[in-house]
């Protein structure tokens, strides 16, 4: 579910709530596959006599797990003079290289390219309610529009439901 709101005040140009992502609820079916998986992936690297990799494949599992179960957050996305805040996180313009708006089957999102060393691109859900053309107009003066991709782990874990 996603929340919109507009705020007309000097520090906030533009700001919604998105939730971290679209929930699916799993039924115990794919607990259960997962396990499964999981187990036979490991007893495979044992008898590989790779004790090491079971142990990784077994705490990925119970990982991936509980992120599974888990309900998202709803996190609060603003545009201000300064730059882009997510959560508590401002990434001001200086740090930006770029931005996007993809369209998207699940809806538009809007890409920001971060100086960041690990995931430089940050996907944001936007809104039926925002205009993307003013959202490119607004953000245009501070940083340059540039043609930019979601990453495919990205998408294939919005595929199956992360």
């Amino acid at each position: 579910m996603i929340y919109f709101m507009n705020m007309a005040t000097p520090n906030h140009i533009i700001s919604w709530k998105i939730e971290e992502y679209n929930h699916r609820v799993k039924n115990p079916d794919w607990f259960w596959a997962l396990g499964v998986i999981a187990l036979a992936s490991a007893a495979i690297a044992v008898i590989y006599h790779d004790a090491l990799f079971a142990v990784f494949i077994i705490l990925g599992a119970l990982i991936l797990g509980y992120y599974a179960a888990r309900e998202p957050k709803v996190i609060d996305i603003s545009i201000n003079e300064e730059g882009v805040r997510i959560k508590e996180y401002l990434y001001t313009f200086k740090t930006l290289k770029g931005f996007a708006v993809e369209e998207h089957p699940m809806g538009n999102q809007l890409l920001i390219e971060s100086s960041r060393l690990v995931a430089p691109i940050i996907a944001i859900p936007l809104p039926s309610s925002v205009d993307t053309e003013e959202l490119v107009d607004l953000l245009k003066p501070h940083i340059p529009l540039k043609e930019l991709k979601e990453h495919p782990t990205h998408r294939i874990m919005e595929h199956i439901g992360f």
